[in-house]
């Protein structure tokens, strides 16, 4: 009888111990959130997104200026998306959140973080940035309307914009001082067959379209990039578009070559005073099953992930993407909007 007994609370002891792992496992499953991006506002201000977590009622979110330790809950929200004020400026901050359903919490988030903006002088970058297209204006001319082809043939006429074709600013450090953008075209050289009037590059002497970026530092234009526009049948190791893309809340320049659509591969941003690429995108073709696969940097994302990099098509496309080739309409209107920029110099 003992004997019986003690088998019946052995076995009520480990199921009581299955039921406690069981309602562990079961807080636990509580998904992290997902998709965690942050970016600074202003000199006091940064925001932090992500996507919503199956079954979370709330979130915990915590903060902290230490990438691994001393994060202290700063919020309670319902919605994925928070905004942390009263900030130090140009300061670094960290942020990570947790799902919460009643008395079950998740496990942290992924760690990401953002820099909230610097002050500067906008007087002195205007008198340095002014400076600057005013001496390309000077070298490369002013914008305006050329003939770049005439195809008599398939009846299609396009044009170019000569000159300094772009002035604009982009923040490729999202540090709140802008970045000045400006592209231009240099010795362009053309060949005239029968009907067909096209563009020849000639390599050797540097002619083609060229886009230069520049930071403000220690009150002057510091330049931190130039690239060239590959053009059609030269074959050099340059890109064959560029253009800018607005991903995250963040600005990027985009180099784009030949043959992989419109949806950009890489997105270059200006850090250590450097644009370097901080974002690769790419699909991968399964030939079984005839499915794409998205990838960026080299971690798996959704197909609409993978699709949100290419929301410049509609908005910035024709600001630096087609300087050649374009309707005479479209070079106007890209003049019109250059010159709009000149002007404020």
């Amino acid at each position: 009888m003992k004997r019986f007994i003690s088998i019946i609370l052995a076995a009520s002891l480990l199921l009581s111990i299955s039921f406690c792992f069981s309602s562990t496992t079961y807080a636990a499953s509580l998904s992290a959130p997902k998709g965690m991006t942050a970016y600074a506002l202003s000199t006091g201000k940064i925001t932090v997104k992500w996507n919503k977590a199956k079954s979370a009622k709330k979130y915990y979110v915590y903060r902290s200026t230490s990438k691994d330790k001393n994060f202290k809950r700063i919020a309670i929200v319902k919605n994925p998306k928070y905004t942390s004020a009263n900030l130090k400026k140009n300061t670094r901050y960290y942020f990570k959140v947790k799902s919460v359903s009643g008395k079950k919490k998740s496990k942290y988030s992924t760690t990401v973080s953002a820099k909230t903006h610097k002050t500067y002088s906008k007087e002195k970058l205007k008198k340095a940035y002014g400076a600057k297209v005013q001496s390309y204006l000077k070298k490369y001319g002013e914008p305006k309307t050329k003939l770049y082809s005439n195809d008599a043939y398939n009846d299609f006429t396009s044009y170019y914009v000569d000159g300094v074709s772009v002035v604009t600013h982009k923040d490729f450090n999202n540090d709140g001082i802008p970045e000045l953008v400006i592209c231009y075209s240099k010795d362009l050289k053309f060949t005239e067959e029968e009907d067909y009037y096209y563009y020849c590059e000639d390599d050797s002497d540097g002619s083609g379209f060229f886009c230069e970026i520049f930071r403000y530092t220690n009150g002057k234009a510091e330049r931190v990039h130039k690239c060239r526009q590959k053009m059609d049948g030269t074959g050099l190791d340059v890109p064959r578009y560029i253009c800018f893309a607005r991903y995250n809340h963040k600005d990027y320049l985009v180099y784009q070559p030949d043959g992989d659509g419109w949806v950009p591969t890489s997105h270059k941003a200006l850090v250590d005073g450097k644009m370097k690429t901080v974002n690769k995108f790419e699909p991968k073709y399964n030939s079984k099953t005839e499915t794409l696969t998205y990838y960026k940097n080299g971690k798996k994302i959704s197909e609409k992930e993978y699709m949100k990099n290419a929301d410049y098509f509609e908005t910035e496309i024709l600001k630096a993407i087609f300087t050649s080739g374009i309707s005479e309409s479209k070079c106007e209107s890209l003049i019109s909007s250059t010159n709009t920029q000149i002007e404020k110099y």
